[in-house]
């Protein structure tokens, strides 16, 4: 069997590796508020947006 450098016992995480979950993990529901409020806005503009595009190409076939 091979050991691997990732479980050797020298591989430590890194210094800030701790503090930034902390973080991260204290921001998430800011985070997911964001997008919870963004989304429905950036959807109603893509949705804008194609159905400008498709009212300026004409319709072929007809």
């Amino acid at each position: 069997m091979t050991i691997s450098p990732a479980n050797t016992p020298e591989s430590r995480p890194a210094p800030g590796g701790r503090l930034k979950n902390v973080a991260l993990f204290l921001a998430s529901p800011f985070i997911g508020l964001y997008y919870a409020v963004l989304l429905p806005g950036k959807l109603l503009q893509l949705a804008m947006a194609e159905r400008q595009a498709a009212k300026q190409t004409p319709e072929r076939g007809q």
